[in-house]
């Protein structure tokens, strides 16, 4: 029984982990692929959007 036990455990272990991993790794995968163009989009575009913010918290 004990042997039984661990086997369950260790395939139920094994059944969560490749399900949180089967979406990481295809979507890393997809995105090394074909992402190049906008792997800088979103940082690229909070960097221009933060740059003024000194400016206009000295004016208030």
């Amino acid at each position: 029984m004990k042997l039984f036990l661990m086997d369950f455990f260790l395939f139920a272990i094994l059944i969560v982990g490749l399900t949180a991993f089967l979406a990481v790794i295809p979507q890393k995968i997809g995105e090394s692929v074909f992402g190049r163009k906008q792997k800088h989009q979103y940082p690229d575009y909070t960097k221009k959007f933060q740059k003024n913010w000194p400016k206009q918290i000295r004016e208030k």
